[in-house]
């Protein structure tokens, strides 16, 4: 078995959904009861498609994936929990994935009448903690369209719990406020000082963010000395304006 294999394996069947020792993040009696319902009615679903070769074509049968007529002599996946239906063997893939199901291991949808790999099949049914991997039974936070064991939702610099907390999200890793200020302190246009996370006020000019204070004092127009707060504005070489009679203003005076 080479390392591919064994990669692929993994992925598609993460022993964790499979085997209960292996499940760290389960903490309560009432949890590891979700779970060994959870895994026993995937026992009834997963199956392993039979490869064999059609000897003659009685019936016309297409491809269940991509829907072309077989062939006649043609090598075809069968499976046990859909009669009638039949793949090509480069066919039978993961509804979700798209990826060869390793072995010709499957799960059925019955609903959807699809075979998924274990992976996705478990998530059809169980939201999957972004940190460890795992699945989750109990409570859990989601943000960012992901899902976490709350204990797992954390600062990516302190480890601080940061459910039902404010965030900041900085190349794909949560920060608490507190570190965010610390690591990634920005200096204010107008007076020059950082600007702590709470007080900032941004804006992106040519690929760069410049910041201010969110002040009356520090974010208003270069020329009328209007604050613009909440109020509507542009920038141009890291100035604000409040309007384009002002900008010309501006540009009389630099001249």
């Amino acid at each position: 078995m080479g390392e591919g294999h064994v990669k692929q394996r993994m992925r598609q069947f993460p022993v964790y959904d499979e085997d209960l020792d292996y499940c760290g993040s389960i903490k309560t009696a009432e949890e590891s009861k979700m779970a060994e319902i959870f895994l026993n009615d995937r026992k009834t679903r997963r199956g392993k498609g039979e490869k064999r070769q059609f000897e003659a074509l009685i019936d016309q049968w297409i491809c269940t994936q991509c829907q072309v007529l077989m062939e006649p002599n043609c090598f075809a996946v069968f499976v046990e929990h859909a009669k009638g239906k039949v793949w090509h063997p480069e066919c039978f893939v993961c509804a979700q994935c798209k990826e060869q199901l390793l072995d010709h291991i499957y799960f059925w949808n019955d609903q959807e009448q699809k075979v998924y790999c274990g992976r996705h099949d478990a998530e059809k049914r169980r939201p999957r903690c972004t940190e460890c991997d795992e699945l989750i039974f109990g409570d859990y936070t989601k943000a960012e369209d992901k899902t976490w064991h709350i204990e797992h939702f954390t600062c990516f610099s302190c480890d601080a719990p940061l459910g039902g907390k404010e965030y900041v999200l900085k190349d794909n890793q949560q920060y608490c406020c507190e570190c965010f200020a610390k690591q990634f302190t920005t200096k204010c246009e107008t007076c020059g000082d950082n600007v702590p996370f709470r007080q900032c006020l941004s804006a992106e000019e040519g690929g760069a963010v410049h910041a201010w204070h969110g002040s009356s004092k520090c974010f208003l127009c270069a020329v009328c000395r209007k604050s613009l707060v909440d109020k509507t504005h542009f920038i141009k070489n890291k100035t604000i304006f409040c309007s384009f009679d002002c900008h010309r203003l501006y540009k009389r005076f630099e001249k």
